[in-house]
């Protein structure tokens, strides 16, 4: 037992002289050892792991338009700051609209500047409030491409390539824009609608919506008749002056007045002073579809007075021993030539000389058949 004790404390004296000089370095100073956990006694801290939903096939195509759509409008910004234009503002109404078209392309397969109710583009922005309430103008690039196009591409080859669908991509009052892109069948369909205010504003307030769950009271309505969705183009008659003149009507194209009118939009354009590469017209306008007639001066007819008398003819005198030739000579009318003209009148003068001149010809005839024969024969 006294052994025990005995080499339980030379152990720890052991013990404590080593570890006191493990803990002096080569400088002399006093390192303090480092604690090492027991690792049996240590707690680990397992980190949360928030379980992850995998996207559906949908959901990733939307996120690859946006995307898309995103880049694209990107790259527009960059071509208008290269020619000093300012950047496209994206409008809400606008974006409503270039949505629409975009899912019309693609239900269509094919482009078309009208509304999948064949509507005009405005018509349909005037349903999304855009320009709460005020004048305004909308126009629209589209294209069709595989579903792997790249934006620039886009842009440089089928926008940029054309004079009109460049004119409208780098337009400095086009500022309100809509991007929208939908991919069917491979193939991407993309609409971009551009929209200005006609006062020139970039800001406006939105027409409030109407809650259609709270129904207009019938009284209220009496016998008012609600305006139709589309203005049918309706021809105005002629003015006393021959002048023509139409009342733009909400929904109206250029196009389609031209086409009532049976006229082309470039003379109206051109009539009334319109851009021909952006003609522009807005509700209640008045614009002449024909011009007045222009005023030709009429000639004063001036009045020939009828002389009191009659001048007599003068009457011809046969000569002494002449017998008439017609009713004319006999009651002392204007003589009448013989029928045969001068011809006969010369042959007539010329008869004492008959028998010479027929001789004439006879031997002339000879002579000429004769020498005819002698340089044949030679």
């Amino acid at each position: 037992m006294n052994a025990r004790r005995i080499l339980a404390v030379f152990s720890f004296v052991f013990f404590f002289l080593i570890a006191d000089r493990s803990f002096v370095r080569a400088d002399g100073e006093t390192e303090i050892p480092s604690i090492t956990a027991n690792p049996a006694h240590t707690a680990t801290r397992v980190p949360s792991v928030t379980p992850t939903r995998e996207l559906t096939a949908a959901e990733l195509e939307i996120r690859e338009n946006e995307a898309y759509v995103e880049k694209l409008l990107n790259e527009i910004n960059l071509l208008r700051e290269k020619y000093d234009r300012p950047a496209l503002i994206p409008d809400p109404a606008l974006q409503q609209v270039a949505n629409d078209q975009a899912a019309w392309f693609a239900r269509s397969n094919k482009l078309s500047e009208r509304t999948k109710d064949n509507r005009t583009l405005k018509a349909l922005a005037q349903d999304y409030k855009y320009a709460g309430g005020a004048s305004f103008a909308v126009r629209q690039n589209s294209a069709m491409v595989w579903k792997t196009t790249p934006t620039d591409y886009v842009i440089d080859k089928i926008w940029f390539s054309s004079v009109s669908e460049r004119a409208k991509l780098l337009s400095a009052d086009y500022l309100h824009a809509g991007i929208a892109t939908v991919v069917i069948n491979n193939r991407r369909f993309i609409a971009l609608v551009t929209g200005k205010l006609a006062n020139g504003a970039l800001t406006y307030t939105p027409l409030p919506t109407i809650d259609n769950a709270t129904p207009v009271p019938i009284e209220e309505l009496g016998d008012l008749e609600l305006p139709p969705a589309e203005n049918p183009v309706i021809t105005s008659t002629p003015a006393s002056d021959g002048s023509i003149a139409h009342v733009v009507l909400k929904g109206q194209t250029l196009s389609e007045i031209a086409y009532a009118y049976e006229s082309g939009w470039n003379g109206i354009a051109l009539l009334n002073n319109l851009d021909l590469e952006n003609p522009l017209i807005y509700e209640g306008d008045l614009i002449l579809i024909c011009p007045r007639f222009t005023d030709t001066v009429t000639p004063t007819v001036t009045g020939t007075p009828i002389p009191p008398t009659r001048t007599p003819r003068p009457t011809y005198t046969l000569a002494p021993g002449e017998t008439p030739r017609n009713q004319n000579e006999l009651h002392g009318g204007t003589p009448v030539p013989p029928p045969g003209g001068f011809v006969n009148s010369l042959y007539g003068r010329l008869d004492r000389f008959k028998v010479p001149v027929a001789w004439a010809l006879i031997i002339a005839s000879a002579l000429g058949l004769t020498l005819a024969f002698v340089c044949r024969k030679n």
